[in-house]
């Protein structure tokens, strides 16, 4: 069982040209991991307080079986949620490299299989995970400058195996 807070403030110097100069981050963590025999649980919770950008829930829920004391697999589901940064918001060079005030948060859907051996310091793994983001924050190109924006929707998709990894990403424009 795990329980957790974190509180966060802030701010940027008054002599930025940011709109909004501080602010709070409040977050309370709830998580367990358990394990019935070969079945193995885990639920997480978290709650977010964003004096800019609200209140948000995420969770993840997995669930894994112990085919044989060396392999077993994995599966969940879950949410995530990530807000700006005040410099991904406001932040301005020199150079006209800028951050956008309009940015909402990130927030996703995230799934994950797994099948993973683990035994006398050979370990194995082969993962599939399909993660859906909304509003992702990227720096991106306008020349000649460079300058936050989101990405309405973007998808990761992955096959990896051991230390290999396969990544497919499609951001759908």
């Amino acid at each position: 069982l795990m329980l957790a807070y974190e509180h966060v403030e802030q701010s940027a110097d008054s002599s930025t040209t940011y709109t909004v100069k501080s602010r709070d981050i409040s977050s309370f963590m709830a998580g367990w991991n358990g394990a019935l025999g070969n079945h193995l649980l885990q639920a997480n919770l978290r709650h977010d307080s964003n004096s800019q950008f609200g209140d948000k829930l995420t969770h993840v829920l997995g669930y894994g079986y112990r085919i044989t004391p060396q392999l077993r697999t994995n599966a969940s589901l879950g949410t995530s949620f990530k807000a700006p940064t005040l410099n991904d918001l406001y932040y301005v060079d020199s150079g006209g490299n800028h951050g956008d005030p309009n940015l909402k948060p990130e927030e996703g859907r995230n799934r994950e299989l797994a099948l993973r051996y683990d035994a006398a310091g050979t370990r194995a793994s082969v993962t599939y995970f399909d993660n859906k983001i909304s509003n992702l924050i990227e720096w991106a190109a306008l020349p000649p400058t460079y300058a936050n924006k989101d990405v309405d929707r973007a998808k990761y998709t992955a096959i990896g195996e051991s230390d290999r990894m396969t990544l497919k990403f499609r951001k759908p424009e």
